[in-house]
């Protein structure tokens, strides 16, 4: 009597192991997708107080929001940065809208992050917003969601 593992049991191996790689995998790439979720809104919530300190530095107050890019005193290591945007080459472009940065992701999850600028004025609790793939929004931690918006509580 021959002892060993038959084809066919090796091949139920094979198939259990891919599944469980499958799920494993799918999990893996949205906690990624929202470590730069993460890091999108940290880089936004920077770039806000790089901007508040250029309005203050230029004109005494925060509030006009109207400093070029290019004025910014942030480390302009791997971005673009021209007059209409600011971009981290390849995984964010940020422009501006009024007093909000906006936040798009490049490649990978299709959303927009809203991030309001901060003066420093008063103790304000800052609403980001999260723009898109709702699910992903969610899992993400933002609540309070109307179509395709969420913003965090």
């Amino acid at each position: 009597m021959k002892k060993g593992f038959t084809l066919a049991e090796l091949m139920a191996v094979v198939v259990i192991i891919a599944i469980i790689a499958a799920i494993g995998l799918g999990g893996y790439r949205r906690t990624v997708e929202r470590a730069k979720l993460t890091e999108g809104l940290n880089m936004a919530h920077q770039i806000g107080q790089a901007l508040a300190r250029a309005d203050w530095e230029r004109e005494n107050s925060c509030g006009t929001f109207d400093t070029p890019w290019t004025m910014l005193d942030i480390d302009a290591t791997g971005y673009t940065i021209n007059e209409d945007y600011l971009e981290i080459t390849g995984r964010f472009k940020l422009t501006r809208d009024g007093s909000n940065i906006n936040v798009e992701r490049l490649g990978g999850e299709a959303y927009t992050l809203v991030v309001p600028i901060d003066c420093g004025t008063s103790p304000v609790k800052l609403k980001d917003q999260c723009n898109g793939n709702t699910d992903f929004c969610i899992s993400a931690g933002f609540t309070n969601c109307t179509g395709t918006s969420c913003k965090k509580p």
